[in-house]
């Protein structure tokens, strides 16, 4: 059975780019104004290339950044946000301090974050959560063993959207092409798309950022 499975990064964030969006928590920043519109764009380019939205799931890391873009896809088709800790941010220590889980927005507010974002967010029984710290072979290695767990437990869907971070997304697309890929494009909103039968993995959408570069 054919099935299509899509990667995206999330938008601009807000303590990387000047934003009128208020950060709560530290190492967990909103999108910013930009990276909003940035994340509708996203959300019909991966529409328009699916073409049939029924039986999607949408998994995402549990920071905020990863869940406004996420939502954009969730509104648009009446589909629930799912939490995967296995697919969040590079846990160093020069980022985050050793309780950040438990101090996301999503964990302190999930509620509030629904009813602003129009959205369920549902948590997930979660593959693994990120050891404190992690290198970036243990983490590329924690990436690979997510989706391999993930694809097998994801079988009864048509169509999964991963929205997650720079890393995350580079190394899942290392898994579709089977081998480590030369792509340095750190744009926000990266996205690929592929589809996945008997054969492999074959893309739809190769890796892109730019269109949305005018947002």
């Amino acid at each position: 059975m054919r099935k299509i499975f899509a990667v995206l990064r999330h938008g601009e964030r807000a303590d990387c780019a000047e934003s009128q969006r208020e950060i709560l928590v530290e190492g967990d920043p909103p999108l910013t104004e930009k990276g909003l519109r940035q994340a509708e764009m996203a959300a019909n380019k991966i529409l328009d290339a699916i073409e049939n939205p029924e039986g999607l799931y949408l998994v995402c890391s549990p920071f905020l950044r990863c869940i406004e873009t996420a939502s954009k896809i969730a509104l648009k088709t009446n589909t629930p946000i799912h939490i995967e800790e296995a697919f969040s941010e590079l846990m160093r220590d020069d980022y985050f301090g050793p309780n950040i889980f438990n101090e996301l927005n999503v964990r302190q507010r999930k509620e509030e974050l629904e009813k602003e974002l129009g959205v369920v967010i549902i948590e997930n029984n979660h593959i693994l959560r990120p050891q404190y710290t992690e290198t970036w072979r243990v983490a590329t290695r924690r990436v690979r063993t997510a989706w391999h767990n993930f694809f097998e437990n994801a079988k009864e869907y048509n169509c999964v959207v991963v929205i997650s971070h720079q890393f995350v997304v580079d190394e899942i697309i290392n898994i579709w092409k089977d081998h480590s890929s030369q792509n340095y494009d750190e744009g926000y909103c990266k996205l690929a798309i592929v589809s996945h039968d008997k054969h492999g993995y074959k893309f739809i959408q190769h890796p892109i950022t730019d269109y949305c570069l005018n947002a």
